[in-house]
């Protein structure tokens, strides 16, 4: 006996309007979203902008799903990030999506960021003047969500303590209704799916093109590790 809960759709299945050019089309639109996602399979570091203080590394690690190790020296604030083209803008009439997997291996010392920030300049991935981002700071357990514009910070509460090691998972969405974000964590993505736990409505949103992020640095003289599992963004066009 075979148990078959799939949905199946021969003549196909789109999400557009009756009388939409595509219409016909037996598969959906993804052209209707400007979206990026990185599995991490392959790491090609021509493809980002990439840096640092000291001497950062950014390599493939082994592991089931695809894995970039983000690793520092092992000086104190020494750091190492990633980002992606320049690309999303927040306005309140598109929906906007992040959503990213990771651990660090330390709760504590590790500072980490993931989200959407302005090019990143002076390794200030941790304060951009503009962006829409996850932070956990020095000497903290606990992860925010931050909505900086023009350097005006909004931050969540806490949305969940983060375990050395223990993989963490972080989603926002932007809300075109009522111009606010939908916060999501999981502190451990194996006990099912990351629930919305909080939400924030900024007075104003970032008014420049961002890129996704993913930094790590040392919150004491010892080198810390993040292993960035996936990221993804979408935009409505």
């Amino acid at each position: 006996m075979s148990i078959n809960n799939v949905s199946r759709f021969p003549i196909g299945l789109n999400n557009l309007a009756d009388n939409d050019p595509l219409a016909n089309i037996i598969l959906e639109d993804r052209t209707r979203m400007h979206s990026f996602l990185e599995d991490f399979d392959l790491f090609l570091a021509t493809m980002w902008t990439v840096g640092g203080v000291g001497t950062p590394t950014r390599a493939l690690a082994a592991g089931d799903g695809g894995i970039l190790s983000i690793s520092n020296s092992a000086a104190n604030a020494d750091n190492s990030w990633i980002q992606g083209s320049i690309g999303y803008t927040s306005v309140a009439t598109k929906r906007l999506f992040f959503r990213a997997r990771a651990p660090v291996d330390d709760a504590s010392l590790a500072v980490a960021a993931l989200g959407l920030q302005i090019a990143v300049a002076a390794n200030n991935f941790l304060t951009p003047v503009n962006g829409i981002f996850f932070l956990k700071a020095a000497a903290q357990t606990g992860i925010v969500l931050r909505n900086a514009a023009a350097s005006v910070n909004t931050d969540s509460v806490s949305l969940g303590t983060v375990v050395s090691g223990q993989q963490f998972e972080v989603a926002f969405s932007l809300d075109t209704g009522a111009n606010i974000m939908a916060i999501a964590f999981q502190p451990n993505t194996a006990n099912g799916p990351a629930q919305v736990v909080a939400t924030i409505t900024p007075a104003a949103l970032p008014a420049v093109a961002m890129g996704v992020v993913a930094g790590c640095q040392n919150g004491s003289a010892v080198i810390r590790t993040m292993l960035l599992d996936q990221i993804f963004a979408a935009k409505e066009r």
